[in-house]
């Protein structure tokens, strides 16, 4: 199988399925602990703070797995996977380590989010289709290539 870069509209499209994914996992957890909130906030305490970091850390921990189960082992997540499209490491080839994962998904897009999405649009732009987090993170989506 060839690759070549991969366009924004596919990974703008991949993104989309992994957001509903990832809403649908998180959503009844979320939920559950509101219900908690909502019966023991009126018995004094106030336990907002504590079960807001509780979904938090629930929350996170289900996508971090998420990205880098997928990633580590698939080479995609789910959404890639339906459009056809991998992420590598640009030196090797290789898919990503749960590090590599980490640095991309947590914090180099947040870089990208930030800058008014712009490091997202680079992709639009750039010949390698790279967007921000791909350059800080030295990662590629990839795309099998059309016959």
């Amino acid at each position: 199988m060839e690759y070549e870069p991969a366009g924004f509209r596919a990974r703008a499209n991949a993104a989309i399925v992994d957001g509903v994914i990832i809403t649908v996992a998180t959503f009844p957890i979320s939920l559950l602990l509101g219900i908690l909130w909502a019966v023991f906030s009126g018995q004094g305490e106030e336990p907002g703070s504590l079960l807001q970091l509780v979904n938090m850390v629930i929350t996170y921990g289900i996508v971090f797995l998420y990205w880098g189960w997928f990633y580590k082992n698939k080479g995609a997540s789910p959404g890639k996977l339906m459009f056809k499209l991998k992420v590598v490491k640009t030196d090797t080839g290789k898919n990503l380590s749960y590090k590599d994962t980490f640095m991309r998904e947590f914090l180099a897009k947040i870089l990208s989010a930030v800058l008014l999405f712009a490091g997202y649009l680079m992709v639009i732009f750039r010949n390698d289709k790279k967007a921000l987090h791909d350059i800080l993170v030295n990662t590629q989506v990839l795309a099998v290539k059309k016959a």
